[in-house]
C-alpha cells in the first residue's frame, strides 16, 4: 500500500504539514490495530487455558481429575479443532468482511470459558477446547488481513507483531492469573477479554481492500481516510488510486480521469460502479494453484512447523509437571509467568528492531539462540546434574529467542484470503501433532531425547530459511506478490537433488549398522552374540560385497539408466533391514549385511552420475556435497536410534528409510545426458525442462544444443535423428585405457586410501568398546550421536565454503586438522593420561574435519572428473575401490591393535594421511565452476600435465 498526501504543490511541499499527516496517520493505524489487538489477547488466553486447566487437574484425586491421555487430549484439542474456523473464514472474510467475522469470533470464546468454568466432566472440558479452538480459527485468517491491508508498508511488520505481542500478553495474563486464583476463576475472568474485544471492534473501520473489492468504493475511501488520521478525502488521493490499480478496479482509470481534470470527488462517488470479485468455493481453491499463493504457503508451513518444534510447544500444556520435576528454584506457577513476561519481551524487542535490521536477520539471530539452548536443556537431564537455576535460565532464554522472531515473524508474512485461512489452519494441525505427540516421544525418547528431535528440526529448518526466505521488510505488497511469481529455475535443481539425498541418507543408515550392532551384541551373554572375530567380519561384510553391486551398477546404469538402478538398489535393503529384525544367528546377520552391501553398490555410481549431469557447473559441487550431507544425516539419525532404542528396533526404524526414497524416486525425471546417450531426445528436453524449473523448452535450448555437441550426437544439427550410444561389455573395459578415465582414477583411489585411513574408519566398527575403554566423560552411544553430529556439520560447512574456496583448499584444510588430531591422540592414549575431555575433543575434531573434507570432496569428484562415455564404469569402479579399500582398512584394524596397539594404530593412519597430503598437493586439480569439458580437457592432456608437478594451476 503506497503512501501519499496528494495535496496542493505548495502544501506538499510544506515539511509540517508532511510531519502532521504521517503523525496522525501512524497514530490511526494504531489505533484501528489495537482494536483487535485485545482479540488477539483473548487468543493468547485460551492457549494458556490447557497448561492452567491441566496443572490443576493432572493426577488430583477429585470428582474431576485428568490422566496423561486426557491430558494430551486436552492440551492439542484447540489445536485440531481450529482449522474448522480457519478454513471457513478464509472463505467467509472474503464474503461478509474482515471486520464481521472477527466480531462473530468472539461468540464461542465467550460460550467456551462459560462451559470451562461450570464443567463438572472432561467430556465438558473437551466441548470447551473445540469451542475455543474453532473460535481462534475465524479469527486468525481476518486479523491478519486486516493488518496486511490497513497499514502502510513501513508500519506493517512492527503493527504485525504488536498484534502477537498482545496474544503474548494474553498468555502472560492467563499464566498471572492461575498463579493467583485456582482455575475455575481463572476461567472466569478470562471470559471478560472476548466481551471486551466484540465491544472494541464496533469502532475501527472495514478494510478498504476487501471494500474496493466488492464495489463499496465510496466506503472504501471513507475508511482509508479514517486510517490515515480521519483526513480530508484529497490527501490520500494518490494512495487510493494506487490501491485501485493494484486491486485491477474498473474505477481505476474513472478516478485518473477525475484527478487530471480536478474535479470533486463527489461527482465521481455518484458514479461508481459495483464489482463483485468474491470468489465461489472452487474458485477459491484454484488461486492455491499459482506460484505467488502456493510458494509462500509451501514456505510459512515450514517455518510454522520449525517454530512449532523450537518453540517447545509440545511441552507447553506439561509445563507445570515439567517445572516441579526439575525443582526449580520458585513455584511452577510464577515460572510461568516469568516465562511468558520474556515472551513479551522477545515480541516487544521484535517490534522495536523488525524495521531497523528485517525479518531474515532477526530470524537467523533467534533460531540459533534457540537451537543451542533446546540442545543444552537436552543435555541437563540426559547427563542428570541438579542444575534448577540453569534450567530455569534455558528455559527463558528459549521463550525469549523465539518470540523475538521465529514465532511472530511467519504471522507477519501470512497471506491474505483463503490462503491466509489455510495457512492458519495449517498452524494449528502442526501444533496439534506437535502437541499431541509430546507425551509418545517422551515414552520413547525422554524429556532430553525429544529436545534433541526438537533441535534437529531447527537445525534444518535454519537452512531451508536460509535458502527460501525473502527480505519483506518496507516492501510494498506488490513487491512482495511479484517475488514469488518469478518462476525462475533458482534453487530448482535442489528438487531433483534432494531425491537422490534421501538415497544417500540410506546408505549413512547401513554404515553406521555394524557399529550398532556389534555395539549391542559383543561379548553379551544371550543365544544371539558376537565374538571379535565374529564384530571384524561384520563390520566389514558392507565394504566387502559393495563392489558386487558397484562393479554391476557401471554396466546396468548405462543400459538401463540412472533412476532405475537407483530405485532397484532400494530393494535389497528392505529385505536386508527385516532380515535384521528377525535375525536369530551369525550367519543371518551376514546375509543382511551383505544383501546391504550389494544395494550400496548399486546407489553410489548412478546417484553420483546423475548429480553430475543434472546440475550446473556453480551447483555441481553444492549440489554433490548435499548428497554427502545426507549421508552424514543417515549416519546422525542411525547413532541416535543406537542411543534410544535397542538394536533390533533400531533396524525396525530404519526400514522406513529405503521405503521412502523409492516412492520419492518415482517422482524425479531422468538424467537428460543418459537419454540423449540412448536416442531418447524428446524425452531429455523435457527432463531438462523439468529440472530447470518445468520451463518451456526455449528457455533451455541453447543449454541442450551445448549438450548434444558436447555429446557428439548428430542430432545437434538434426534433433529429430537418434543414435544409440549403449557400449558393450569389451568397449566399456577398454574405455578404462584412456588418459581422461585412467589419470582421475588413480587419482581418486589414492584420495580413497587417505580418507579412509586418517578418518578412522577402521575404528568405527569398535566406536563403542573404544568410547568404554577411553572412560568418555558421557554414555558411548551419545558420544556417537554427537561425533555423527559433528561430522554432519562438517558436510554442512563443506557445502557452504566449496563454492568460495574451492576443492583443494578444503582438501588441505581438512587434512591438516585430521593429521595433527590424530598424532594427539596416539600420544593421549600411548601416555595413558586420563583426560576424556581431551580425548572426547579430539574424536569429535577428526570427524568434524573429515566430514568438512577429506570424506567429502573426493566424491564430489566423483561426480564431475570422468567424461560422459566412462561416466559409469569408472564411476562404478571407483566406488567398488573405496569400498574394497574400506574393507581392508577396517579388516586390518583388529590386526593393527594386536601389533602396535591402539596408539601405534593412530600414527599409522597419520602417517598415512601426511603421504597422501602430499600426493594431492601435486596432483589435485581444482575443478570448482568449471564445465564437464574443462574438466575432461584436463586429464587428456598426455603431454605437459605430468610434468607440471606440484602445480597449483586451475583449469
Amino acid at each position: 500500500m503506497a503512501t501519499s498526501v496528494d495535496i496542493d504543490e505548495d502544501d506538499a511541499s510544506n515539511k509540517q504539514n508532511r510531519e502532521a499527516y504521517q503523525l496522525r496517520s501512524n497514530i490511526a493505524q494504531i489505533v484501528a490495530t489495537l482494536g483487535f489487538c485485545i482479540l488477539l489477547a483473548a487468543v493468547g488466553l485460551m492457549l494458556s487455558m490447557p497448561t492452567i486447566v491441566i496443572g490443576g487437574l493432572l493426577g488430583i484425586e477429585d470428582q474431576l481429575s485428568l490422566d496423561e491421555n486426557d491430558a494430551s487430549w486436552l492440551g492439542s484439542l484447540i489445536f485440531l479443532t481450529q482449522p474448522l474456523g480457519s478454513c471457513v473464514s478464509g472463505f467467509l472474510q472474503d464474503r461478509l468482511g474482515r471486520k464481521k467475522c472477527m466480531m462473530g469470533a468472539t461468540i464461542p470464546q465467550i460460550i467456551g470459558w462459560i462451559i470451562l468454568y461450570y464443567s463438572t466432566s472432561v467430556a465438558q472440558l473437551y466441548i470447551a477446547s473445540i469451542l475455543m479452538g474453532v473460535g481462534i480459527g475465524f479469527i486468525e485468517a481476518p486479523v491478519l488481513s486486516y493488518i496486511g491491508e490497513v497499514t502502510e508498508p513501513r508500519m506493517r511488520g512492527p503493527m504485525s507483531v504488536l498484534g502477537g505481542s498482545f496474544c503474548g500478553i494474553g498468555i502472560l495474563i492467563e499464566c498471572f492469573f492461575g498463579a493467583i486464583a485456582d482455575w475455575r476463576n481463572v476461567c472466569a475472568m478470562s471470559a471478560s477479554f472476548p466481551v471486551m474485544a466484540l465491544i472494541a471492534l464496533c469502532f475501527i473501520p472495514e478494510s478498504p481492500v476487501w471494500l474496493i473489492c466488492v464495489g463499496r468504493i465510496a466506503e472504501a475511501e471513507q475508511a482509508l481516510c479514517w486510517l490515515r488520521g480521519w483526513v480530508h478525502p484529497a490527501y490520500v488521493r494518490k494512495e487510493f488510486l494506487s490501491l485501485l490499480t493494484h486491486l485491477n478496479s474498473p474505477c481505476a482509470q474513472e478516478l485518473v480521469d477525475i484527478s487530471k481534470d480536478n474535479k470533486d470527488m463527489k461527482d465521481f462517488r455518484k458514479e461508481q460502479k459495483t464489482t463483485n470479485l468474491s470468489h465461489g468455493f472452487m474458485d477459491n481453491l484454484l488461486i492455491l494453484t499459482r506460484p505467488s499463493i502456493y510458494k509462500p504457503f509451501t514456505l510459512i508451513i515450514i517455518y510454522f512447523f520449525v517454530s512449532n518444534s523450537i518453540s517447545l510447544l509440545g511441552m507447553k500444556p506439561f509445563l507445570v509437571k515439567i517445572f516441579k520435576d526439575m525443582g526449580m528454584p520458585i513455584s511452577a506457577h510464577w515460572v510461568l509467568v516469568v516465562s511468558s513476561g520474556l515472551q513479551v519481551v522477545g515480541m516487544v524487542a521484535c517490534i522495536l528492531t523488525m524495521h531497523l535490521f528485517g525479518k531474515r536477520l532477526i530470524t537467523f539471530l533467534s533460531l540459533p539462540r534457540s537451537l543451542t539452548s533446546c540442545i543444552l536443556l537436552g543435555l541437563l537431564p540426559m547427563l542428570q546434574p541438579q542444575y534448577p537455576r540453569i534450567a530455569f535460565f534455558l528455559f527463558g532464554l528459549i521463550f525469549y529467542a523465539v518470540d523475538l522472531s521465529i514465532s511472530p515473524v511467519p504471522w507477519v508474512l501470512l497471506r491474505r484470503g483463503i490462503a491466509g485461512g489455510l495457512s492458519a489452519a495449517g498452524f494449528y494441525v502442526l501444533a496439534f501433532v506437535v502437541t499431541k505427540s509430546y507425551i509418545n516421544l517422551v515414552h520413547l525418547f525422554d524429556v532430553y531425547g525429544t529436545c534433541f528431535i526438537y533441535s534437529a528440526v531447527g537445525l534444518i529448518g535454519f537452512v531451508y530459511l536460509y535458502m527460501k526466505l525473502p527480505e519483506t521488510e518496507g516492501k510494498t505488497l506488490q513487491e512482495i506478490e511479484d517475488f514469488f511469481k518469478d518462476e525462475s529455475t533458482k534453487k530448482k535443481k535442489i528438487v531433483a537433488t534432494l531425491g537422490f539425498c534421501l538415497l544417500m541418507a540410506t546408505v549413512g543408515l547401513i554404515f553406521f549398522m555394524p557399529t550398532i550392532v556389534i555395539g549391542g551384541l559383543l561379548g553379551i551373554e544371550d543365544q544371539l552374540t558376537l565374538n571379535e572375530n565374529d564384530a571384524s567380519w561384520l563390520g566389514n561384510m558392507v565394504f566387502l560385497t559393495q563392489p558386487l553391486g558397484a562393479c554391476g551398477s557401471g554396466f546396468l546404469q548405462d543400459r538401463f539408466g540412472r533412476k532405475k538402478c537407483m530405485m532397484g538398489a532400494t530393494i535389497p535393503q528392505i529385505i536386508g533391514w527385516i532380515i535384521l529384525y528377525y535375525s536369530t544367528s551369525v550367519a543371518q546377520l551376514y546375509i543382511a549385511s551383505i544383501l546391504m552391501g550389494v544395494s550400496i553398490g548399486f546407489i553410489e555410481a548412478p546417484v553420483l552420475s546423475c548429480i553430475g549431469e543434472v546440475t550446473e557447473p556453480r551447483m555441481r559441487g553444492p549440489m554433490s556435497v548435499l548428497g554427502g550431507s545426507f549421508c552424514g544425516i543417515g549416519l546422525l539419525i542411525e547413532c541416535f536410534l543406537g542411543a534410544i532404542a535397542d538394536w533390533r528396533n533400531a533396524c525396525a526404524i530404519s526400514a522406513s528409510f529405503p521405503v521412502m526414497a523409492f516412492i520419492v524416486l518415482c517422482f524425479i525425471p531422468e538424467s537428460p545426458v543418459w537419454l540423449i546417450c540412448v536416442g531418447r531426445t524428446a524425452e531429455a528436453e523435457q527432463a531438462l525442462c523439468w529440472l530447470r524449473g518445468w520451463v518451456h523448452p526455449a528457455y533451455v535450448r541453447k543449454e541442450f544444443l551445448s549438450m548434444l555437441k558436447h555429446l557428439n550426437l548428430p542430432c545437434a544439427q538434426e534433433l529429430e535423428k537418434m543414435t544409440n550410444l549403449p557400449h558393450r561389455f569389451m568397449d566399456n573395459l577398454l574405455i578404462l585405457t584412456r588418459p581422461s578415465i585412467y589419470k582421475p582414477f588413480t587419482l581418486i583411489i589414492i584420495y580413497f586410501f587417505v580418507s579412509n585411513s586418517i578418518s578412522l574408519l577402521g575404528m568405527k566398527p569398535f566406536l563403542v568398546k573404544i568410547f568404554i575403554d577411553v572412560g568418555m566423560p558421557i554414555s558411548e552411544h551419545w558420544v556417537l550421536v554427537v561425533s555423527s553430529g559433528l561430522h554432519w556439520v562438517g558436510n554442512v560447512a563443506c557445502i557452504l565454503t566449496m563454492h568460495l574456496f574451492g576443492k583443494r583448499l578444503i582438501t588441505f584444510l581438512s587434512l591438516s586438522v585430521s593429521v595433527v588430531s590424530c598424532i594427539l591422540l596416539g600420544l593421549l592414549l600411548m601416555l595413558q593420561l586420563q583426560y576424556p575431555w581431551i580425548a572426547f575433543f579430539l574424536f569429535g575434531l577428526i570427524f568434524f574435519a573429515a566430514g568438512f573434507g577429506v570424506c567429502t570432496v573426493p566424491w564430489v569428484l566423483l561426480s564431475e572428473i570422468y567424461p560422459v562415455e566412462g561416466r559409469g564404469i569408472a564411476g562404478g569402479l571407483s566406488a567398488a575401490g573405496f569400498y574394497v579399500l574400506a574393507f581392508v582398512i577396517t579388516k586390518s584394524y583388529i590386526n593393527l591393535v594386536h601389533l602396535f596397539d591402539v596408539y601405534g594404530t593412530c600414527f599409522i593412519y597419520s602417517a598415512v594421511g601426511l603421504i597422501g597430503f602430499v600426493y594431492l598437493y601435486m596432483k589435485l586439480p581444482e575443478t570448482e565452476g568449471k564445465t564437464l569439458q574443462e574438466i575432461e580437457d584436463f586429464f587428456k592432456d598426455e603431454s605437459t600435465k605430468q610434468k607440471k608437478v606440484g602445480s597449483t594451476e586451475k583449469l
